[in-house]
């Protein structure tokens, strides 16, 4: 799969281990969909504290339930609310606000637009075609405003997309041992 990895523009290059800025640098710091590429994701979780000032804001994003992408710097499956709620407080932040990004409905819609995706580049079916008629409403139209209803009916978050996390630095990181902060990773 040939994938566009182009992301704008671009402040700093750099590990994500180490960030090449000084120690609380920044007021906020926005992560979005990052951490299930970093080897160490406990490492870049300290780096955040690091160069977060003291009551700064974290806002974090990352999957649950995501297909391989932009591989080979796939190295996670997913963090689950276990995972923010042990080591996030350990790296000194504090209270979290913490939202599925939807739930088991709205995650297999997100199946289903990738399977969509998949028919229409391996089929060639013609607009004049009936199934292209069929498939297309059914994808477009019919199965995301069933699902899109479904999930907020039946709300089932064991099987959400992934989270949305706030939280703030409140302190240092508690860690009891060291961790190699030269470990690079993309």
């Amino acid at each position: 799969m040939n994938e566009d990895w182009r992301c704008g523009q671009i402040d700093y290059v750099s590990d994500m281990a180490w960030i090449r800025v000084p120690a609380a640098s920044f007021d906020h710091l926005f992560c979005a969909e990052v951490l299930e590429h970093v080897r160490e994701s406990i490492v870049a979780v300290k780096e955040f504290n690091r160069i977060l000032k003291l009551g700064g804001y974290l806002f974090l994003s990352a999957p649950l339930g995501a297909g391989l992408h932009q591989q080979p710097y796939h190295y996670h499956g997913g963090f689950t609310p276990h995972f923010y709620r042990k080591f996030l407080p350990e790296y000194g932040f504090g209270t979290l606000k913490m939202a599925p990004n939807g739930g088991s409905f709205r995650h297999s819609l997100q199946e289903v637009n990738r399977a969509w995706g998949i028919i229409q580049s391996h089929r060639n079916y013609r607009r004049r075609h009936p199934m292209w008629w069929v498939l297309r409403l059914a994808f477009s139209h019919f199965i995301p405003i069933w699902f899109s209803r479904l999930d907020d009916e039946i709300f089932i978050e064991e099987f959400t997309v992934g989270y949305h996390i706030e939280t703030q630095k409140v302190g240092g990181s508690t860690e009891k041992q060291s961790l190699n902060l030269c470990t690079s990773v993309l």
